[in-house]
């Protein structure tokens, strides 16, 4: 599962050519509620629109939705990361609830360098990453 970029997120979009190259299934995100989001496959780029809140997200006519247990792995979105894996996002709370239900292992972040920082404030109903990928290094946060 990948994002589709947003603000200053890291870009997606060629990783998601990539993974397609490569025979593998692709989900975004698709907004349905207030803090709910459903997993669609996308088969093209070209069949995006702009949501509501302001990212790209599938034309629900043209996806099907995949349960999250047929997805293996959730490359998660943020604006700032900690080498712990806390992240801070655009403040709706969609991941957050979305992620609840996957290992930590299977959520992975990238990001640009200049988005580590040292202290990213988290709650208890906050998600962690397993590992933030950025241009430089590759962390592996540690389970609480």
């Amino acid at each position: 599962m990948f994002y589709l970029t947003y603000g200053s997120e890291v870009i997606t979009q060629h990783l998601i050519r990539n993974a397609w190259k490569r025979g593998k299934t692709v989900v975004v995100p698709l907004v349905t509620g207030p803090r709910n989001m459903l997993a669609a496959k996308i088969t093209s780029l070209d069949r995006l629109k702009r949501s509501d809140l302001g990212p790209l997200e599938p034309d629900r006519e043209y996806c099907k939705i995949i349960p999250k247990n047929k997805i293996g792995l959730v490359v998660v979105p943020g604006i700032c990361f900690n080498k712990a894996g806390n992240r801070i996002g655009y403040g709706k709370g969609f991941y957050d609830t979305w992620l609840k239900r996957f290992q930590i292992r299977k959520r992975v972040a990238i990001a640009y360098g200049c988005q580590l920082t040292k202290c990213v404030p988290s709650q208890k109903h906050d998600s962690r990453v397993g590992i933030v990928i950025t241009e430089k290094e590759t962390i592996r946060t540690k389970p609480r």
